[in-house]
């Protein structure tokens, strides 16, 4: 009977130490961060709490506004998915829908200037300057082009209005939207 016990005891402990390790190597787990981040902001981006909330990024837009850098990314709580940007507007990537992440990076400091959820719709403008809110959108446009090609973006720009007339364009949408010559659907202006 003491054996028995015993064995009970040595096996609840080393289930203990195993999920132990387990949990503890979950936490320090680092984010999966694109090259082209510079080393400022990745301190910032493992510092994200809590541990694993996000485990990827990606790289939607890049902007310099007045001397600050900002990053406008999509942070994923699982790796980033093979294909991001599909190129059909009919054919989004559920499975890795990403939160939207923007941090500014000024000298050696960096900022989260916002965190989303995913699906989670925001003017970019209400976050950062309307500059920095356009330069991030413009780029992240230009991206998007140069994945699915402008022909695809274009039908994209098309699916965005869920018909019910909710749906306009926020101010940097529209202005980079103009910038890039794409004629913009009457029923997406405020």
């Amino acid at each position: 009977m003491k054996a028995k016990n015993l064995y009970q005891n040595v096996a609840l402990i080393m289930l203990g130490i195993s999920l132990a390790f387990s949990l503890a190597s979950s936490v320090n787990a680092q984010v999966t961060i694109p090259q082209e981040i510079p080393e400022g902001v990745h301190n910032c981006i493992n510092g994200i709490e809590p541990p694993g909330l996000v485990r990827a990024v990606d790289i939607a837009g890049t902007a310099e506004v007045e001397g600050t850098n900002y990053y406008y990314l999509y942070a994923y709580d699982q790796e980033v998915p093979e294909n991001p940007e599909p190129v059909s507007a009919e054919s989004p990537n559920w499975v890795g829908y990403p939160s939207d992440l923007v941090i500014s990076l000024q000298s050696d400091r960096c900022e989260i200037e916002h965190l989303g959820t995913p699906g989670d719709r925001i003017s970019l403008a209400n976050v950062v300057s309307q500059v920095a809110a356009r330069s991030l959108t413009l780029n992240r446009f230009e991206r998007v082009i140069e994945a699915v090609g402008r022909e695809n973006f274009v039908a994209r720009v098309e699916s965005w209005d869920t018909g019910d007339g909710q749906y306009s364009l926020w101010d940097e949408e529209e202005w980079a939207l103009n910038q890039l010559n794409i004629d913009i659907p009457e029923r997406l202006l405020p």
